[in-house]
Order: structure tokens, then sequence, then C-alpha cells
């Protein structure tokens, strides 16, 4: 309830509300949550079975627990198993063992970069880490593919180039837009193929980029951005920055390719690593420049789609062997692999194209052997509205990939893969009305629509249901959800994990006094603590801590530190220190921290 009543709060403080309105609903749903603290059967802790399962998978050594490459399925491998694979990849592939760790230089160098920017208002304020790491790189397992090799990831979040590559990797991917063979999802590519016919001597077949991030050539690829960037006319509505200054900040986020594995440090000599923001649409610009050199004037291809680094192609089936060799001239580094139609049949990203009798292009939904049909089950501690969304999203696939011929067999085996996950077939067949009347409308332009402020409230049961719709008939706004973690995501330990900060709320104690302080710190509040202690030795007259041990002659309870509540959020750290200090008899705080509208303290220090 806390986070709740912290989330609208600071939502409020951006929305042009009087005083009088933020207290009506403050008091509204202070009400709400005060007369559902008894009657909501939520359980606050899971069950011991689950937690105590889950903590004999963390503590297991012998084992590594993973997602898969592909596929809604967590993999449990054996570890020696899994780390002698990651072992073979790095020996092999491009990469070059390091002596230390570069992550102070490249912070150097980034913060001297944009700093500079920064001060002229070229580049905003928060692209830098406070607290950067090395990127660290773990194996998705292939478990489509024989002997289930790895596929490497790198996590590049709290790395030193992290923030500077999205913001880098939001302009480009401006500028690589509206390509004319670039499809963004299957939705559109069936909407091209059904302008298309097949005619008599074509062929179709699929090429596929081998190791296109790690491969990609990166001074050809930016060379040709440069290029992309000086034609681009519109390029001063996404950025400030000069074209030079943004090509030098991608040639220090493209040679920062490197990771940690175990202890050591690696150098990608190659490419651009996977999990980097910039890999996709540094490949994007490598690809489209391939096709307007080779595709476009080549008269054999009659029909050329790409996504990402998957091409569904039509062309003059004598001429295929010349078109595999033509694009793998381009550059050495970049080779592709063929698929060929099967029985006139051809799987190409989640649906099987075919030829009609009429020599119109069918399709339907293609499901992979890695496909496990799983998804929100039905009866999981979820919002209705993220269920719905489920029952929404699979019917409108089924509805809008399936060509007349094939859709109505689709509808119902989505029905039966519903029912599966424990969906009502009464909620499922209302839904289903409304997913065939709104595919029937013509699609809304959200451009002219009013973008409305946005709630995202933690998810607590009924009692957010009701605080959402009170929101609702209050204001004019969206309300979203957030569900709080997956076990899937808490057993996964195949990643190197660094300990955090303890950040957030903690309290000490007087040890000759009932007394307690109440502080809050983004840092670990163990620092914070050594901090206090060295306070009292220095007698310092502005630490609150120091001057009740001083001016009273008390000792500090060491054995009381204590982090009561852990936060990362600043605005949710102070708000909830102040109710914890609020909640008080005896304080050594001399301020009340975050001044809490006295609406939400006395709902909300019971729950505390």
């Amino acid at each position: 309830m806390c986070d709740t009543a912290a989330t609208i709060e600071l939502r409020m403080m951006n929305m042009e509300l009087t005083d009088n309105q933020k207290n009506n609903i403050r008091t509204g749903v202070a009400k709400i949550m005060s007369q559902n603290m008894h009657k909501e059967k939520i359980k606050q802790r899971w069950e011991t079975w689950i937690k105590n399962s889950i903590k004999s998978l963390l503590e297991d050594e012998t084992i590594c627990i993973t997602k898969a490459d592909k596929g809604n399925s967590v993999v449990i491998m054996d570890r020696n198993k899994y780390m002698e694979k990651m072992s073979t990849m790095i020996r092999t592939g491009p990469y070059t063992i390091l002596n230390h760790d570069p992550t102070p230089l490249y912070a150097k160098l980034v913060a001297e970069k944009c700093q500079r920017l920064t001060e002229m208002k070229l580049l905003p304020e928060n692209l830098l880490e406070k607290n950067p790491r090395s990127p660290i790189i773990y194996g998705a397992p292939k478990i489509h593919k024989k002997d289930i090799p790895l596929r490497p990831i790198v996590d590049y979040r709290c790395s030193p180039t992290y923030k500077l590559s999205k913001y880098l990797a939001n302009i480009l991917t401006k500028v690589a837009s509206h390509h004319e063979y670039t499809i963004k999802n299957s939705t559109e590519f069936v909407e091209e193929l059904k302008k298309k016919k097949s005619r008599f001597g074509d062929k179709k077949v699929s090429f596929d980029v081998t190791s296109l991030f790690t491969m990609v050539p990166i001074p050809e690829t930016l060379d040709y951005i440069k290029e992309r960037l000086e034609s681009y006319p519109d390029l001063e509505k996404w950025t400030s920055l000069p074209i030079d200054d943004i090509m030098s900040l991608l040639k220090l986020c493209t040679s920062s390719s490197y990771f940690q594995f175990q202890n050591n440090y690696y150098k990608q000599n190659d490419g651009t690593a996977m999990g980097s923001p910039l890999s996709p649409v540094i490949a994007e610009f490598f690809l489209q420049k391939l096709e307007l050199t080779k595709i476009k004037n080549n008269r054999s291809i009659y029909f050329w789609k790409r996504y990402v680094d998957d091409v569904f192609c039509i062309a003059r089936s004598r001429n295929q062997d010349k078109i595999l060799q033509d694009i793998n001239s381009f550059h050495p580094s970049i080779q592709f692999t063929v698929e060929e139609e099967i029985n006139g049949r051809l799987p190409f990203l989640d649906i099987v194209i075919y030829s009609k009798n009429d020599s119109s292009l069918g399709h339907f939904i293609h499901r992979k052997p890695t496909q496990t049909c799983q998804y929100l089950n039905f009866r999981s501690f979820h919002p209705r509205a993220h269920k719905i969304g489920v029952i929404d999203t699979l019917l409108t696939r089924a509805i809008r990939l399936s060509d007349d011929e094939h859709v109505n067999d689709e509808i119902e085996l989505t029905k039966i893969i519903l029912m599966k996950n424990e969906y009502p077939p009464s909620l499922i067949n209302d839904r289903l009305v409304r997913v065939k009347n709104k595919c029937l409308q013509a699609p809304n332009n959200k451009k002219d629509e009013e973008i409305k402020p946005r709630f995202i409230l933690p998810w607590a049961g009924d009692v957010t249901s009701k605080i959402a719709s009170y929101l609702r008939n209050k204001m004019d706004v969206d309300i979203g959800y957030h569900p709080g973690p997956k076990i899937g995501s808490i057993v996964c330990n195949a990643k190197q994990k660094f300990p955090k900060p303890r950040a957030g709320v903690y309290s000490i104690q007087c040890n000759s006094c009932p007394a307690v302080y109440i502080g809050e710190t983004e840092r670990d509040f163990m620092i914070r603590i050594a901090e206090h202690q060295n306070d009292i030795r220095r007698g310092s007259a502005t630490s609150p801590v120091a001057i009740h041990m001083l001016e009273n002659d008390h000792q500090l309870d060491t054995n009381s530190f204590k982090l009561i509540v852990p936060e990362n959020r600043k605005f949710f750290r102070k708000f909830k220190e102040a109710l914890h200090i609020k909640n008080l008899p005896n304080k050594i705080n001399i301020s009340n921290g975050l001044n809490v509208n006295p609406i939400w303290c006395s709902t909300l220090l019971n729950f505390l």
C-alpha cells in the first residue's frame, strides 16, 4: 500500500491539479485501503514449500538455470557442462583476453565526452552511470539444435556506455526507419504478401545471416551511418548533436565491446555484442547498405523482405544460387545461409507461406518445436487486464496471421491453448467477438489521440482494482499494473551476479534509551552507518545521531543496525522514510523528512 500511495503522490506532482482535488483523491484512495485492510486475503508471503523449493534451487551449485534461447521455457543444465560450453565458446570466438578491467578507463572517457557536450546543452544530463561495472556474458541454450549450443548474450546494463548507447540508438533508429525492405512484424509482412502473386518459375527461399551482430564490420558500417546522417533531413528534430560528435560517441561505444566471464575480462574483436543497445541498429544499417547495393537492381528478385537478419525472398529458381553467391560476396565477414521451400511451403518468422491455386500467397501460423504454449495462467496472481491482454493478443494473432482457409482452425486451436492455461471458455468467446470487431475496423491514427497521464500501480489484488476504478472516475487517466517478479527470473543463476548495494530505509537504535534514528540512503546502508559512527567520533554538530549520543553521553547499539525497507527509487525511499519517522514514539531524528500529506499517514501507518 505504501508503494501505491507513493506512486499516486509522485504522479500527481506532475499533473495540473488543485490542492483540493489532490486531497479528495488521497482521501478516496486512503478510504479504499482502510476498508480492505482486513478483508483482503492476499498471500503476502509465498507458501513455505515454494519458498523452500526456490531456496534449494538457488543453493544447489551443481546446476545452472537459465532461459532458453527460443521458446518460453527455463533450462536446467549441469553447471560443469555449462561452464565447459561457455569456455569453449569464448576460446574459439572473436575474443581476446585482457589483463585488467577496462571499466574505469571507459567510464572516464564517457564522462569526459559527455560532460563537454552536456555543458554545451547538446546532451541530456542523465547519461552517466553512477556506479559502472563491467558487462557480463552468459549463454542462452539453443534447445532446438543438436548438442544444445549456447548463444552468447552480454548484459550491458550498468556498463559505462549503456545509457549513452541507448541515447544514440534512439537517434539512429529514427534515421534507419522506413527502409523499403525492412518489416516491423509478422502482421506487416502478411499485408505485404497479400499484394503479391506467385509466378511460374519463381521459388520461395529464406536467407539467414550467420552470427550477424558479432560479425558486422564496424568501420565500414560507421562510414555508411555518417553518409546517412548527412543526407537525413530531419536530424535536428531528434538531436542537437553535430554529426561529428555523434560519430565520435558512436566510435567510443562500439570500441567498448568487452565483458567479464568469471574473473577474466575479454574484448570482442569484431562486430557488436548481442545485448548492446546499439547492436540491432548498427546491423540494420549494414544490411540496408547491402540491400541497396545487391538487391535493389537485381531483376531476378521478385520479392524481398527482411526482419533483422531473417530474409524472405521470391526469385527466379534458376538464379537462386547466384543470388546467394552475390550477397555473400558483399563482405567477407558476413555470410548467409539459405533454406528452400518444401512441397511449396516455407516457414518464415512465425508463419508458413504457401502458393494457392489462384497464384496468391497463403499463410498460416507456424509453431516451432520449442513452442511450449505456456502463457500467463488465468489463476495466477496478476491483474485481470493482463490476462485479457493474453487472450486478445493470441486471438488477434490467429485472425491476422491466418488466411481465410486456416483462420477458423487457428481460432479453435487458440481456444484450446487458452483453456489449457485455465482461461474460462465464456471469457474467451466474449473476447473473440470484441477482437473480431476490432480487426474489422480501420486502424486508429494514434498520433492524433491525446496522450493521457498514466499510473502504474503495484498489483496487490482486488484492492488495486478498486483504487484503479476510483482514479479513472476522478481523473482522465490510463492505469497500468506492475505484478512483481516471476519465479523464473528469481531462480535463473547462469549470469554472474554482483552484490548490490543494500539501499533503502535503515534504523539505528540507541543502546542507552529507547530512541531510534531512521535514515535513507542510495548506497549500501552499512556505509551510511559507518559515516554516523565517524560523526560521533568527530563530535559533528550537524549529525542528529552524533548530537544525541554526545549530549546524553549515550552509545550506539551496534547490534541494532537494520535495513528495514529495501528501496532503490529515490522518491519512494524518502516517502517510506518519512512514514517510519512518523511512526516512531521515541526518535533521534531532528527532521521529519519528506512532507507526507497527513491523509496518507493516518492510513499507511497501519500497514507498517
